[in-house]
């Protein structure tokens, strides 16, 4: 059970750079079972990156998962054919077809037929014959709008299905070969052979000793130093100009604006991290360095709480922008039932929102704000964790109102509403002179009921 929890986080994380394969190159998975596996079934897959070889040993499983009979009709009536399509239209259809990758579950769902037929018989739905589409057709013309929580449902239980079918693979192949697992057993001492391990740890000499000359060599201004520092010092004014424009009045314009600068700091985020990378291994050790040694140690940790964030806001204002626009047209007819409306489509980039900032939030735990720096400590604490803070809020209410005002898949909600008179105090703020009831389905007021408790009297005696 704690292997396939853990996997299921694992995979959870690996199929999110499925449309970038080389950035799980250092991924632990790499070296396990299943790649070996697929290596040695197709030996020209050893010419791709290790990240590559990860994901194809991944997608040649993916099948495993299909159920054994055609799909009934309807997304409500088979949701085993509905998380296998989720998840081929996701993932593994755009990487094995070469088609663009959806950019949210609600573009994935209008996918899911054509991933379906391409998983099932290995082409594109152009070359199949009528009957063929017709028998695994899942969703057919319902591609108006799928309920986000029931696409929510389906993606993390295919992911968990989907988690268990590589366990237990990688079991059967520890087992018949009698090797050991890195997924099974995630300690690498315990995983890898001792061969194997040994060469690891050669590599890891080689590290060091990298390592050890390119410090030296930026003592004496290295071209490798000279790029890192121009590297940072293009992230410093990109948060530098942010923070100028966040800090005048916030306003539709200042939100479209911040878009694009947002964008251009993950992309000079992620070269500084690239040109960094043989250093940011050893910055833990370096706790040693008086006054910025703890800044250096929590280096990579909070370039990991940068990352998060920045792809959270990104994903927010993704999912805030239809609403932004409306609000800012002259000719806006939007009430609360339409912004309702709004969040209701915009909940799959908001959950994936949440996902990053949940994982900020963990990075941000992991950080001991009280042995940094002064400059670095004031940032962190009396400038971001405010920030935290506000969109842990924020995104939590995006998320909730729909099913406030009855919008969700768990149906139309009631409300007591009491009216008290302040001028004559009770233990609960004054007495009640009204009491009504306001039910809401569907983003509108479905019944208002608005009784006195003396008419409510009255109605007892007479009954």
């Amino acid at each position: 059970m704690d292997d396939c929890a853990n996997s299921f986080e694992t995979l959870k994380k690996i199929l999110r750079h499925v449309r970038d394969p080389n950035a799980l190159d250092d991924h632990p998975w790499v070296q396990s079972l299943i790649v070996q596996d697929a290596l040695a079934g197709d030996p020209q897959l050893r010419e791709a990156s290790p990240g590559q070889q990860l994901v194809s040993a991944i997608a040649c499983l993916f099948p495993q998962l299909q159920p054994s009979a055609p799909p009934r009709q309807g997304k409500r009536l088979d949701p085993r054919w509905g998380e296998f399509g989720l998840l081929a239209a996701l993932y593994f259809t755009p990487f094995n077809h070469g088609t663009r990758f959806p950019t949210s579950f609600l573009e994935a769902w209008a996918k899911i037929d054509q991933a379906i037929l391409y998983q099932v018989f290995g082409k594109p739905v152009e070359a199949l014959q009528e009957g063929d589409i017709a028998s695994y057709q899942l969703v057919g013309s319902d591609v108006e709008y799928g309920s986000a929580s029931t696409l929510s449902d389906w993606h993390k239980k295919g992911v968990q299905r989907f988690a268990e079918i590589i366990v237990d693979r990688e079991r059967f192949l520890s087992r018949t070969h009698g090797k050991a697992s890195i997924i099974l057993e995630p300690d690498p001492s315990k995983a890898l052979e001792p061969s194997r391990l040994r060469s690891a740890r050669l590599r890891r000499w080689r590290w060091s000793a990298f390592a050890f000359l390119v410090i030296l060599t930026l003592g004496v201004g290295s071209l490798k130093g000279w790029k890192i520092y121009q590297s940072g010092m293009q992230v410093y004014g990109d948060v530098t100009d942010l923070q100028k424009t966040l800090s005048a009045p916030i306003e539709i314009e200042t939100i479209h604006a911040v878009a694009p600068m947002l964008e251009t700091l993950q992309g000079d985020l992620s070269s500084f991290k690239s040109e960094a990378r043989p250093l940011l291994w050893l910055s833990p050790k370096l706790g040693w360095v008086p006054v910025y040694g703890n800044d250096l140690a929590s280096a990579p940790i909070l370039i990991e709480l940068a990352e998060h964030l920045l792809r959270a806001s990104d994903l927010s204002i993704a999912a805030a922008r239809p609403l932004l626009d409306e609000l800012n047209s002259k000719d806006s007819t939007l009430d609360p039932a339409g912004v309702t409306a709004l969040l209701v489509d915009a909940q799959p980039q908001l959950e994936a929102a949440r996902w990053e900032l949940d994982d900020a939030l963990t990075a941000r735990e992991k950080i001991d704000a009280a042995h940094l720096s002064p400059r670095l400590k004031k940032a962190l604490v009396e400038d971001l964790d405010p920030i935290l803070k506000l969109a842990d809020d924020g995104l939590a209410l995006g998320m909730a109102l729909p099913g406030l005002v009855g919008a969700g898949s768990d149906g139309p909600k009631t409300y007591l509403l009491l009216v008290e008179n302040e001028d004559e105090l009770r233990p609960t703020g004054g007495f009640i002179t009204s009491v009504g009831n306001l039910v809401l389905n569907e983003r509108k007021v479905t019944a208002d009921d608005h009784v006195s408790p003396s008419a409510r009297a009255r109605r007892a005696r007479m009954s």
